[in-house]
């Protein structure tokens, strides 16, 4: 998006000096401004790739539109160049120039806008995915603690427990030996 805006504004600039000024450097600037017309057409088919989710916007299909426009609108500048024109031509010349131009740059301004409120919905969906994420793992790591250490218990119960029958059944056995010296 920048880069058409960028391209936007040097075409204008390129064209309407085309328009106005009577050098010897005319050629030079048609050729600037052909130029510049390839780099915007590149720079929408740039936008077209790089971007799929974008081409299904409605705000890029009137740039589009209005990007098709001002090419042929540019065309006709750079033809303009070539030969001298009327005043009058000059001037609708002019104003169709910066009316598409002005056109296009709010458009791109609003794809612009569009684009930034994306990115803070996606950082928006990034963090709320993070803090899901460290809850679940907070919740896997505290079950993953318990569950050790009711590993870790059960050896030590099975231990007691043993430990229990035996001085028990020592003390069964002491008693009997006493009973039975006893006698």
């Amino acid at each position: 998006v920048r880069h058409i805006r960028r391209t936007t504004v040097d075409t204008g600039a390129i064209g309407r000096e085309l328009l106005t000024t009577q050098s010897a450097a005319l050629e030079q600037q048609r050729q600037l401004l052909q130029g510049a017309r390839r780099e915007l057409f590149t720079a929408s088919q740039e936008y077209d790739a790089l971007n799929p989710a974008g081409r299904a916007l409605p705000q890029w299909a009137q740039t589009r539109d209005l990007l098709r426009q001002y090419g042929h609108i540019l065309e006709v500048v750079v033809a303009l160049g070539q030969e001298p024109a009327a005043s009058g031509s000059v001037d609708v010349l002019l104003r169709d120039l910066t009316a598409y131009q002005t056109a296009i740059l709010r458009q791109v301004e609003k794809l612009s806008e569009i684009h930034l409120r994306q990115i803070h919905d996606r950082e928006t969906e990034l963090l709320d995915w993070g803090a899901r994420f460290r809850r679940q793992l907070f919740f896997a790591v505290g079950a993953c603690l318990i569950l050790a250490c009711a590993i870790a218990a059960l050896p030590m119960a099975h231990a007691w427990r043993t430990q229990r029958k035996l001085r028990a059944e020592h003390q069964k056995r002491t008693f009997q030996r006493e009973v039975l010296s006893g006698d």
